[in-house]
């Protein structure tokens, strides 16, 4: 918003989110938007190197078990 100006932004902002609502991402009924600045609170010491799989289906499992949200087929 300080680089463009908030009318710019807002403009951005809802052309976003007219594309959001015809893609049928949301609904376009009701939204709500906070944008609140969060200083980020992330430790380098907690990063894990992760080694990137040629199996995607390999990877989708391993996302799958980790995963609080379970799915099913």
């Amino acid at each position: 918003r300080s680089l463009y100006g908030e009318e710019i932004f807002l403009d951005l902002f809802k052309l976003v989110l007219k594309m959001c609502v015809s893609k049928g991402m949301v609904r376009g009924k009701r939204q709500a938007v906070d944008s609140v600045f969060i200083k980020a609170n992330a430790s380098m010491d907690s990063l894990v190197e992760k080694e990137v799989l040629d199996d995607a289906s390999a990877f989708v499992n391993e996302l799958e078990e980790n995963s609080e949200f379970k799915t099913t087929s």
